[in-house]
């Protein structure tokens, strides 16, 4: 599976402005190779060049142009993020028109919050909605706060609403894939979805159940969704190089994480402004929404061919609706469906059309930041390697990520036991950099030995059971550096047998 080089890294918004539009024409073979790629972006050019009957290199060079022009803007995983432990949030801000760089301030310092989701800019009853992902709702009043709190001279209004359940949630509209259907193989048929009876579950749909699981993510398992989160095509020996694992443990990792839920499926982000879409978010407040009307609600998004995604949510609006077409007309019929089907439910609604999405982030940085590298250190002299020592560093990588092993130099070993090590310091760097679960081996400092500990900053240092030496004022020094790891001491593995001193005895 070939990596598309020059894809970019972070994704910008699907709809630009109007001076930024440039129309690309596109064949049937382009839009079923679309179709294809959005229903699974990690697809072999093989197999797509099967079903399209179509080279494989030609497959290839027309992916690379799709790319190159800008249309398609991301290779991606869809996430579920409540699996991930986080809720979503709309806000709504009304701005000065007078205070523009202040404008500027905010969508960057918007843009750039490791929370964000998305910034749409409007030309309508609001300027700017931004979307992010929280915990909760407290943590996500802190964060509007946090984002707002500068800039509260130019917000003139706000209103905040927060998702609590989806109807529908995919990234392409159903008309596009009406359009190829009509025009596509029936091997690919079965591949390419029908719209309307796509499962298009969102994570607000998940029962408290769907959101537990068997398998909780690691450090490996992020880094592998953000490399994912650039270009989801990559193969899996590209990433197991950056990831140190093997290309079959790479496999393994992302099979699991679509099996748990993590992963929903892989897709592709298009600019939707280049295909001629102009999109539309349609609130709506509702007297009331029992069973029967919610169902009904539900049946018929899914079925529309322009409703990209309709959520219940909690604040002044009650069901929100991103409607994208390719003509006012379908726009028009598209309300006045809505508005036939459920008057006797709908109360009042607005509509906002979208001039700009400033960005599009379906990897969330916040999550980099939740799962980040625990660091565990170990330190000893490590003179003879023996079974003992290899159960002591396996058992320190279950605290952490990152196991870092510091050597004990030369004369600090003679300093604390009275006579050198059997092997000189180079030699036993050598020996534990040789074992695989060690991450980072280095020797020890020759002059303050808790100074080390404060350079690597370790989440948790890990001690042998009956290691003591600059270990009893250990918690002490470690607070006056301003630092607070966790200390765990370890415990024995088959003392009677492989202990270095009594090693030593025996080979006399």
């Amino acid at each position: 599976m070939k990596q598309n080089s020059n894809l970019m890294q972070s994704i910008q918004g699907r709809i630009t402005e109007i001076a930024e539009k440039t129309k690309i024409k596109l064949d049937i073979k382009d839009k079923k190779i679309i179709a294809l790629l959005a229903e699974d972006a990690r697809m072999p050019l093989a197999l797509i060049a099967k079903q399209i009957a179509l080279s494989r290199d030609a497959v290839d060079y027309r992916i690379k142009r799709l790319v190159d022009s800008g249309l398609i803007i991301g290779f991606v995983p869809v996430l579920m993020l409540k699996k991930f432990g986080y809720y979503w949030f709309h806000v709504y801000l009304l701005l000065d028109e007078t205070q523009k760089e202040k404008q500027n301030e905010l969508i960057d310092a918007l843009k750039s919050h490791p929370n964000i989701r998305s910034v749409m800019e409007y030309s309508d009853r609001w300027d700017i909605e931004f979307i992010l992902i929280a915990e909760n709702a407290v943590e996500f009043d802190n964060i509007v706060t946090e984002i707002i709190s500068n800039k509260a001279g130019i917000i003139l209004e706000k209103s905040k609403l927060e998702v609590i359940k989806y109807y529908k949630s995919i990234h392409i509209p159903d008309i596009f894939y009406r359009q190829v259907s009509e025009n596509i193989s029936e091997y690919a048929k079965h591949t390419i979805r029908n719209p309307g009876t796509a499962k298009n579950i969102g994570e607000s749909d998940l029962s408290p159940e769907e959101t537990k699981t068997l398998y909780s993510l690691d450090f490996k398992d992020i880094q592998i969704l953000n490399i994912l989160s650039k270009n989801c095509r990559i193969s899996t020996y590209k990433i197991a190089e950056e990831v140190n694992l093997s290309a079959d443990a790479i496999s393994y990792r992302i099979k699991r994480m679509l099996t748990e839920g993590y992963i929903e499926k892989f897709t592709i982000i298009l600019n939707l402004s280049m295909l001629n879409y102009e999109w539309y978010t349609f609130a709506i407040q509702i007297k009331t929404l029992d069973k029967e009307n919610e169902k009904k609600f539900r049946e018929f998004v899914r079925n529309s061919p322009y409703i990209i995604r309709a959520v219940k949510v909690l604040g002044r609006w009650d069901l929100l609706l991103y409607i994208v077409t390719d003509n006012s007309a379908a726009f028009h019929h598209t309300i006045k469906e809505i508005k036939s089907n459920f008057a006797n439910i709908i109360n009042s609604y607005q509509t906002w059309s979208a001039y700009k999405e400033h960005t599009y982030n379906h990897f969330p940085k916040i999550l980099e930041t939740k799962y980040k590298k625990k660091k565990v250190l170990v330190f000893g002299t490590f003179d003879i390697l023996h079974p003992g020592h290899l159960q002591l560093f396996k058992d320190a990588k279950k605290y952490g990520d990152h196991l870092t092993v510091v050597v004990s130099r030369n004369a600090t070993v003679k300093k604390v036991k009275g006579a050198l090590p059997r092997y000189d310091e180079d030699d036993r760097l050598e020996h534990v950099k040789a074992i695989d679960i060690v991450d980072e081996v280095m020797l020890g400092s020759l002059g303050d030995k808790y100074e080390m500990i404060q350079e690597i900053n370790p989440d948790v240092i890990c001690l042998g059971y009956d290691q003591h030496s600059f270990t009893e004022k250990l918690s002490k020094k470690l607070k006056e550096m301003n630092i607070n790891p966790k200390i765990v001491r370890l415990q024995p593995y088959k003392e009677d047998k492989y202990k270095s001193s009594k090693l030593k005895e025996m080979d006399k």
